[in-house]
């Protein structure tokens, strides 16, 4: 079963720093060729900041921070950080490898724009977070290179 919570308590927070460092990992490994890009957008001091400062950007009333977990270990992350006029962004989506497959992206994708309660846009591009982000509701949005929201909802 997947849990989805807005952590709070140290212990998952550190949760999230750590999901947050494996997804810097992911993109360094797997987006090799593109390395140096992917050191200017994650600038370690700029990005060891962000994760001290937890939930920062991310933090209520503009933003969110979510956690998922299968059976007690961390298995997911995903942050919503406002953009101004009405438009938030998904931001930080990440599922280790060993939890893939079982639903908690989606499960996290769906509660983090539900939760939006205003357009929310997502990576653009082949990510699958932006692919997830698509299929839970999101779509193009025009000259933005990113995706948004349709329709909103009202949930806290």
């Amino acid at each position: 079963m997947i849990r989805i919570v807005e952590p709070g308590q140290p212990a998952e927070l550190d949760d999230v720093r750590s999901l947050m460092r494996a997804f810097v990992a992911w993109h360094r490994a797997r987006h090799v060729e593109d390395i140096e890009l992917i050191e200017r957008y994650f600038d370690q001091r700029a990005f060891d900041e962000e994760l001290a400062g937890l939930p920062g950007k991310y933090a209520r009333p503009h933003g969110r921070l979510l956690l998922a977990a299968v059976d007690g270990k961390p298995a997911g992350c995903v942050a919503l950080r406002d953009l101004g006029d009405g438009l938030c962004e998904m931001k930080r989506m990440f599922v280790p490898e060993a939890f893939r497959g079982r639903g908690v992206g989606r499960a996290l994708a769906e509660r983090i724009i539900a939760r939006a309660g205003r357009p929310a846009i997502a990576p653009c591009g082949s990510t699958q977070a932006g692919a997830r982000a698509r299929r839970c509701g999101s779509m193009n949005a025009p000259g933005s290179g990113a995706f948004r929201r349709t329709t909103t909802s009202r949930t806290t």
